[in-house]
């Protein structure tokens, strides 16, 4: 019986630790879209500055794509992004994937820390994914993120006043 307690105060113990070590990150995401050749994906993130006289951190995020399978396809970590700057990661269709690969579908996800303990604060950020011609320059689709992780504090459900009742018009007589 004895052994039986001490085994599982350790099994609690060690997921109890798993738990904090392992969920301390924000996660943001882009839908879908395809690019083909002739197009760059890029993903930006913007560091808002906030007015006078909060203090902003320094902020690190990796940047990431992926393909339709969830496998990275191009990422990059930038260590020190300073309130009011962003910071890009490009994929290029002609040079980034394997030739004659035809359209192929990605999405981008953005990952920074999260706030200690959970609250508010931290590093709050505005992710962008475009996709841009590559012979005019021109940006052809913008996809803006959203925080997907930690999930968003269910709220309370809103109220519905009744549709209004279609009565056909009478006809004069």
């Amino acid at each position: 019986m004895r052994i039986l307690i001490f085994i599982s105060a350790a099994v609690l113990t060690s997921a109890g630790a798993f738990a904090q070590v392992g969920f301390n990150t924000r996660q943001y995401d882009t839908g879908a879209v395809g690019i083909t050749a002739g197009q760059t994906a890029r993903l930006t993130v913007l560091y808002p500055t906030v007015p006078a006289p909060v203090l902003q951190v320094l902020c690190s995020a990796t940047l990431v794509i992926e393909d339709d399978q969830a496998n990275t396809v191009k990422d990059v970590t930038v260590s020190q992004l300073v309130a009011g700057k962003s910071a890009s990661l490009s994929l290029n269709a002609d040079t980034d994937l394997p030739a004659g690969s035809g359209p192929t579908q990605i999405q981008a996800r953005v990952l920074t820390p999260a706030p200690a303990g959970g609250g508010g604060g931290g590093c709050t950020l505005v992710p962008t994914l475009e996709l841009v011609d590559n012979v005019s320059g021109k940006t052809t689709v913008v996809l803006k993120g959203q925080i997907t992780y930690p999930f968003a504090p269910a709220t309370a459900p809103t109220t519905l006043s009744p549709a209004p009742v279609f009565e056909p018009p009478t006809p004069h007589r």
